[in-house]
């Protein structure tokens, strides 16, 4: 499988806390390139609701999940004792960035 560069279509903020937030995602792609500029671990689903069982995000780190080109929404939770700030998600193509 050959690297593809990301390509952006669009980046919505979610304003993550210790309690469920969800954007709707600004479509374009089946890829989400997603940024936690918190302190604290991240945890992403697709879809409105999120636990500390999804898809884990480090501080300060990024990561790229296929999506597939039907999903709408994304959620975001934060692990305990994390300081409350946004998760930013870009939706696009691509498998590199």
């Amino acid at each position: 499988m050959a690297l593809e560069a990301f390509l952006h279509a669009g980046t919505v903020p979610v304003s993550a806390s210790m309690v469920t937030a969800n954007a709707l995602l600004p479509g374009g792609g089946d890829t989400l390139l997603i940024y936690n500029t918190n302190n604290g671990i991240a945890f992403v689903a697709l879809g409105s609701t999120a636990t500390t069982a999804g898809y884990l995000v480090p501080a300060g780190g990024s990561r790229l999940l296929k999506c597939g080109p039907v999903a709408t929404q994304v959620a975001v939770i934060l692990a305990t004792g994390s300081t409350s700030g946004p998760v930013y998600v870009s939706q696009g193509t691509g498998s590199n960035y």
